[in-house]
């Protein structure tokens, strides 16, 4: 999810967390942009930081090395998320569909 505007006085003028959670291996990961239109670049960060964490995450789940991979996206239906209805494809849409095997909409307001 992409959480903020959030005013907080960051040095590098950071409004906004972008956070993944892995619900396989409960692995958190948050990046701070500065603005919504960042969230691109945040999900490349966290494909590369995946990329490199992988054989780590593999060997103490003792799983076999190039098991574990992104499956499903799931997010809320957030703006910085969706595109107009599929009738033209985002820069965000395009890297979902470069790092992940499939996508998932909820609802925003949908009890957890």
């Amino acid at each position: 999810d992409l959480y903020g505007q959030i005013k907080c006085g960051d040095r590098n003028g950071s409004e906004y967390l972008f956070a993944i959670i892995c619900v396989s291996t409960g692995v958190v990961f948050v990046q701070p942009p500065r603005a919504k239109s960042e969230a691109v670049a945040a999900l490349r960060a966290f494909a590369r930081w995946f990329a490199i964490r992988a054989p780590a995450m593999e060997a103490e789940l003792g799983v076999a090395q190039g098991s574990l991979q992104l499956g499903e996206l799931r997010c809320d239906r957030g703006g910085e998320f969706t595109s107009t209805w599929g009738a033209t494809k985002s820069a965000f849409d395009e890297a979902v569909k470069a790092i992940f095997l499939g996508r998932w909409f909820g609802s925003p307001d949908a009890p957890r």
